[in-house]
């Protein structure tokens, strides 16, 4: 007889900006360069879900996704505005040159026309980079407004789903047995739908309580929550014969009976 039992986890729990000398656990959300991330790890210290990218630009790509579940990805934002501000600062260097182009101009005619050549480049630059900005600006922005809708998913639809079962019922078991069904967050509906795909010998209530025939068989059961029908799990259930388990080459009596399951 084998027990299929799985650890129920915590809730989710806001731990602020990603920090790499704290420790996290599962279910910890924190946030990092414009992005949410859950912890799926049960704990884990100095594993960033975000690695640099491009250190001259400052962007990103996404690190360690068997640790951190992104939830809101706002990355390729916050990657165009670290690009946009690049940007900025090559313009800004034209622009210096420029500068000195225009001091030199009465000795340099012809260099003078080129740095003004430059001086547009880099202003039309300018330009692009502070239109880029304010798109990425307005966008971190929606993404700091869709933090209500974020909670109001997490709030209503279930994200995990644990089971726990018997996946071999003896028919001598008179113990009425229960599949139970924990879903997470806590606080979401807990109701789930129970689906017998194949088999006779169990049918199964709205409770998830096992109503047995008499006979044996293999049981195909299938679990839906409504809320998220996402998570569903398919899995086999088996009605079975009384057995007889002996360790080694002797048949040991606990106050002289022996239990068959």
């Amino acid at each position: 007889m084998t027990d299929n039992i799985f650890n129920i986890g915590s809730a989710p729990k806001y731990r602020g900006v990603y920090n790499n000398q704290n420790t996290y656990y599962e279910q910890n959300i924190i946030t990092m360069c414009s992005c949410i991330f859950s912890c799926t790890a049960n704990e884990q210290q100095g594993i960033p879900p975000l690695v640099v990218a491009n250190a001259n630009t400052g962007t990103m790509i996404f690190a360690n996704t068997d640790v951190w579940v992104c939830i809101m990805d706002n990355l390729e934002l916050y990657n165009k505005t670290q690009a946009a501000i690049a940007a900025m600062a090559l313009a800004e260097s034209l622009n210096v040159e420029m500068a000195a182009a225009i001091a030199n101009c009465n000795h340099a005619k012809d260099e003078c026309r080129t740095q003004t050549e430059n001086y547009v480049l880099a202003y039309h630059q300018v330009r692009e980079a502070i239109a880029q900005s304010n798109v990425a600006t307005e966008a971190v922005y929606h993404a700091l407004d869709g933090l209500d809708e974020f909670k109001k998913t997490v709030n209503g639809e279930p994200q995990i789903m644990k089971l726990e079962y018997l996946d071999e019922i003896s028919i001598r078991n008179k113990v009425r047995q229960q599949i139970k069904v924990k879903l997470l967050p806590n606080w979401c509906s807990q109701s789930a739908l129970f689906n017998i795909y194949d088999g006779a010998t169990i049918d199964v209530d709205p409770d998830g309580y096992i109503e047995r025939t008499d006979e044996i068989g293999e049981n195909i059961v299938e679990v839906i929550p409504p809320g998220n029908t996402r998570l569903w799990k398919r899995f086999t259930i088996i009605i079975r014969n009384p057995k007889l388990v002996i360790n080694g080459s002797k048949v040991r009596l606990a106050n002289g009976t022996i239990r068959i399951v």
